[in-house]
């Protein structure tokens, strides 16, 4: 049996949020994931559930990938995060 990575991903755009995901497909990463694009639903996922990796947008509507960092680090300071 794979182990499932679980991958919150930080990306208000549908579309580059399907490219992303089939990239990770196409590597053989066997993965689950949930999609957030603003403020609250990231603190919200953080306190929901344990994460492997976030990867997230740079730009966002409301906010930006590094406010996102910080508050993924304050959140967990060992949950790899990168930025796209």
């Amino acid at each position: 049996m794979t182990a499932v990575t679980r991958v919150l991903l930080v990306e208000d755009d549908e579309a580059d949020a399907a490219l992303t995901l089939a990239s990770l497909k196409g590597s053989g990463l066997n993965t689950s994931h949930q999609r957030v694009w603003s403020r609250g639903d990231l603190a919200k996922s953080l306190a929901q559930q344990a994460w492997d990796v976030v990867l997230c947008d740079h730009n966002l509507p409301q906010f930006d990938g590094l406010s996102a960092l910080a508050m993924v680090k304050a959140h967990d300071p060992d949950i790899p995060f990168i930025i796209v």
